[in-house]
């Protein structure tokens, strides 16, 4: 089965220093949820900036990590002003973002910290 992400920014950066490696694992394991939630929470409430401002902000989880399929979320949040709607079709690309990252997340932390 093809792997929802992939480390190669982090193993170049790192090379075999693997104890780094996993120290920023741990954090963007620790940290990305939380950025979705907000990314959720803002798109409940139609708070764009907030929406918009997050989705950016977690670009870089995303690069590190090398997560795959995120990128019709991203782009559409990219395009999108403070006085527009939020429409269904945002929301249905979130929903498949969130459940991209997601999954990815899991299958680092299975892989680098043991069954989850």
């Amino acid at each position: 089965m093809k792997k929802k992400y992939h480390l190669d920014f982090l193993i170049d950066y790192y090379h075999d220093d693997t104890e780094s490696m996993k120290t920023i694992l741990e954090l963007y394991l620790k940290e990305t949820p939380k950025e979705i939630v907000s990314i959720e929470k803002a798109l409940a409430q139609k708070d764009i900036a907030t929406a918009k401002a997050t989705t950016h902000k977690i670009k870089t989880n995303i690069a590190m990590l090398g997560i795959k399929e995120t990128d019709a979320f991203v782009n559409a949040m990219h395009l999108i002003e403070p006085g527009d709607k939020i429409s269904g079709d945002i929301l249905k690309l979130f929903t498949g973002f969130q459940e991209n990252i997601k999954a990815a997340l899991a299958e680092i932390k299975s892989d680098f910290f043991g069954k989850i």
